[in-house]
C-alpha cells in the first residue's frame, strides 16, 4: 500500500523525489533526470539502501545505464560503464525500427505498418522474422514464427505489471515492446513511452505530466499528474505520454505550409493528426472527441466541399445529445443534413475542443467542462484556417489555452483585414472575427 501526499508522489518511506517532481529512489533503483526531466540515468541500490556507484551491479548484466538523448528528444544512446551499448535508429514518424551496439551491428529490427508494431526481425538464431499480436491497447500478447506457430505468450495485468513470458522465439524475448507496445527496459523495469517513463510495478509515471493543459478542473482524476490513463488502462492507453492534436478541415484538400511546419514544431510524443477534405468525417470527429487528453481543432465550415459529399458537425440549434451536446453526421451537396448516418459522440473526453466556422459562437455557452472557441458566421474560410493554425500552432509550443485563444483572434483578423483589401467592388467588408473561449466555470471570455 502507498501512501501520497496533496502533490501526488509517493511519501512511503524509501521513495525521494527531486525539486521537479521525478523520481530519485523507489527501493529497487536510484534515478537521475536533466534540466528537461529526461531520465538520463539509472542504478541499482544496495541491500543498505543506498545507490550503487554507476556501471556496477550482478556480473554478465546491463544494470546501471546511463541515456543519450537527440534534440528532438528521443532516446538513441545507451551506455554501461561510460561505454555505448545500444544505439537507437527511428523513422519518420518516430518509431524506433533498428537497434544496434556499440560497433554498429544489428541487435533487432522493428517493422510498423502505420503505428501498428507489425514484426520483429532478430538476427539471433539465424536472422528470423517473429510477427507481433497485440490486444486492443496494442499490448503484445503473442509471438509467431514465419509458418504461423505461437513462439512466445505474453501474459500481465492490467497496468503491464506482473508481465509472464513463456516460449522462446530464437533468443530469448524477441523484442522488449510489450505493455502497449512501448520498450521495457530491462536494467529498471521500466516502459519508455518517448516523453516518460512508466512504472508498471506502481500503475503511474516516474515524471509528472508536463502539460499543464491536460488537468481538468471538471476531472479530479486528471489532477493526478503521475496518472496513467485517468487510471483505467482497460480501456485507454496513453501512447506517448502526452497528448494528440486532431485537426479537421473539411474545406481544405491538402495540408499546405502551416500544418506541415506545426507537425514538425509538436513535441516529442505529440501527434498532430490533420483530416482534410472528405476525410474530415463525423466518424472521425466522434473519435477524436472521445479520445483521452486529445485537442481536437475543427477550422472551416460545417458542411461540403464544392459539389463533394463531406463529414460535417452540426453546431447548435440541434436536439441535446450526450453530454457536451455535439451531434455528428454528414451533408449532401446542398448542405442537407442527413439524419440517417447520424452519430452520437457521447461524452466528450478530449482536453478541449477548438472550433472555428460556421455558427460555432453560438454554440460556445452549450459548453461548461469543455474549452471552447468560435468566429462570426460570416468569417471567410481563409481567417477560420488562419485561427486554427494560430491556435494549434501555440499549444504544440506549450502556451497555454488563453494564449492560443489570443494568437487564434490575432491571426484571424490580420487575415480577414486582408481579405477586406481585395474585395469586389460593392461587396460588403468581412467583419473582424470574434473567438470566444468557455471555461470550465461556464463564464465565455473572447478575444477580438
Amino acid at each position: 500500500m502507498h501512501v501520497y501526499n496533496g502533490s501526488n508522489p509517493i511519501t512511503n518511506p524509501g521513495y525521494v523525489y527531486d525539486a521537479a517532481g521525478n523520481v530519485l529512489m523507489d527501493n529497487v533503483n536510484c534515478y537521475s533526470s536533466d534540466s528537461e526531466n529526461r531520465l538520463v540515468s539509472t542504478v541499482p541500490m544496495t541491500l543498505g539502501g543506498v545507490c550503487a556507484a554507476p556501471g556496477t551491479g550482478q556480473p554478465g548484466t546491463l544494470e546501471g545505464m546511463s541515456y543519450v538523448y537527440d534534440p528532438d528528444g528521443r532516446r538513441v544512446v545507451r551506455l554501461h560503464n561510460g561505454a555505448i551499448v545500444e544505439q537507437d535508429y527511428y523513422d519518420a514518424a518516430g518509431h524506433l525500427i533498428t537497434t544496434t551496439d556499440g560497433n554498429g551491428n544489428p541487435l533487432r529490427a522493428e517493422i510498423y505498418a502505420g503505428n501498428r508494431h507489425l514484426a520483429t526481425w532478430n538476427p539471433a538464431g539465424g536472422g528470423t522474422t517473429y510477427f507481433n499480436h497485440a490486444d486492443w491497447l496494442g499490448t503484445e500478447r503473442a509471438r509467431t514464427n514465419s509458418s504461423g506457430t505461437v513462439c512466445e505468450s505474453i501474459t500481465s495485468l492490467p497496468f503491464g505489471d506482473g508481465q509472464n513470458i513463456s516460449g522462446n522465439c530464437g533468443a530469448g524475448d524477441s523484442s522488449p515492446n510489450h505493455f502497449t507496445g512501448k520498450e521495457r527496459d530491462s536494467e529498471s523495469g521500466l516502459d519508455h513511452f518517448g516523453e516518460r517513463y512508466d512504472a508498471s510495478s506502481l500503475g503511474r509515471f516516474m515524471s509528472p505530466d508536463p502539460l499543464a493543459s491536460s488537468a481538468r478542473p471538471m476531472e479530479p482524476q486528471t489532477w493526478n499528474r503521475y496518472a496513467y490513463v485517468h487510471n483505467n488502462p482497460l480501456a485507454f492507453a496513453d501512447f506517448e505520454g502526452l497528448v494528440d492534436y486532431f485537426v479537421f478541415r473539411p474545406l481544405a484538400k491538402g495540408d499546405g505550409r502551416a500544418w506541415t511546419a506545426i507537425k514538425n514544431e509538436a513535441r516529442p510524443g505529440d501527434h498532430v493528426i490533420t483530416y482534410n477534405g472528405e476525410a474530415a468525417s463525423a466518424k472521425q470527429f466522434n473519435t477524436a472527441l472521445e479520445s483521452k487528453d486529445a485537442v481536437v481543432v475543427f477550422a472551416g465550415h460545417t458542411v461540403h466541399n464544392q459539389a463533394e459529399v463531406t463529414g460535417a458537425v452540426l453546431l447548435g440549434g440541434n436536439t441535446p445529445v450526450g453530454n457536451p451536446n455535439v451531434v455528428a453526421g454528414s451533408a449532401d451537396a446542398q448542405g442537407v443534413f442527413d439524419q440517417a448516418t447520424v452519430a452520437v459522440s457521447g461524452d466528450v473526453k478530449a482536453n478541449s475542443v477548438a472550433l472555428f466556422g460556421c455558427n460555432s459562437q453560438d454554440l460556445a455557452g452549450q459548453y461548461s467542462n469543455t474549452n471552447f472557441t468560435g468566429t462570426a458566421p460570416d468569417t471567410n474560410t481563409a481567417a477560420e484556417d488562419a485561427g486554427g493554425a494560430a491556435y494549434t500552432d501555440t499549444l504544440v509550443r506549450g502556451g497555454d489555452l488563453g494564449a492560443a485563444t489570443k494568437s487564434a483572434a490575432t491571426a484571424m483578423g490580420a487575415t480577414t483585414e486582408k481579405a477586406n483589401q481585395n474585395l469586389p467592388k460593392g461587396q460588403p467588408p468581412y467583419k473582424s472575427p470574434t473567438v470566444c473561449t468557455t471555461k470550465p466555470d461556464g463564464t465565455t471570455e473572447c478575444q477580438k
